[in-house]
Formats: structure tokens, sequence, C-alpha cells
């Protein structure tokens, strides 16, 4: 837990309210192949999240550490999300992306995702 920690806090991708050791225990218990993982030497270097629940699928917070980006890391992450969502009988896959980091837009793209709304917010409301 303290490995996927610290990568989610070093790219700000840490939410407190839900990223607890319990929840992500839950989510694992659930989904053994919800939470991907890449690492080297015992470093966790990537992670991809998935999301999906017989309707509909995501792959969200790709996170991959400064040093490791642009030698494949990401590329493999989704590879492999999408291999897993494929094999689960899913036709397609959604992926939320930050759509004023035109860089990763221009990433996922090049990835075969294409840009379907350009008017969606991520909103969340603690309970």
């Amino acid at each position: 837990y303290l490995r996927l920690k610290k990568l989610l806090q070093e790219s700000k991708l840490f939410y407190k309210d839900f990223d607890t050791k319990d929840r992500f225990k839950e989510k694992i218990k659930r989904n053994p192949y919800s939470i991907l993982v890449a690492e080297i030497n015992k470093l966790f270097i990537g992670v991809l999240f998935i999301i999906e629940d017989g309707w509909t699928s995501f792959l969200v917070r790709l996170v991959i550490k400064k040093e490791y980006r642009s030698k494949g890391v990401g590329r493999e992450l989704i590879k492999e999300g999408e291999t897993i969502l494929k094999k689960k009988g899913y036709k397609g896959i959604s992926i939320f992306v930050d759509g004023n980091n035109k860089k990763l837009v221009s990433y996922h793209q090049k990835g075969g995702y294409q840009i379907r709304d350009r008017n969606q917010f991520f909103m969340f409301k603690k309970i």
C-alpha cells in the first residue's frame, strides 16, 4: 500500500478520502486485476486502475514515475488493461483524460482512443 500511495502522491493523484488501504484491499478482493502495477526491483514505477461493471469499462489514473516516462511503461500497462477487458467481453474502453493536457490527449489518440465529449467533468461528493 505504501509504495502505491507514494507513487500516486508524487503524481498528485492520491485522494485521501478514498485511497485508503482498506479500500484498495476491497478493490483487489472484488477484482484482482483492477489495479495493474509496473515495478522494477520492488520499486513501483507505474500504475493503472481498471473500473468495470459488466456494462462499461474504464482505464483510469495511469501514473508513470517521471524518470520512466517515454519508455513504453504506460503503453504496456494500457495494453495489459485492454487485454484483460477484451477477455471479459468488452467491445470498447473509455479513458478519462485532462482535456487541458494536450500531450496526454495526443498520447492516448496515438493509442487509438478518440475524443467523444469535450464537456465531461470528473465530479466527486463525499458521503
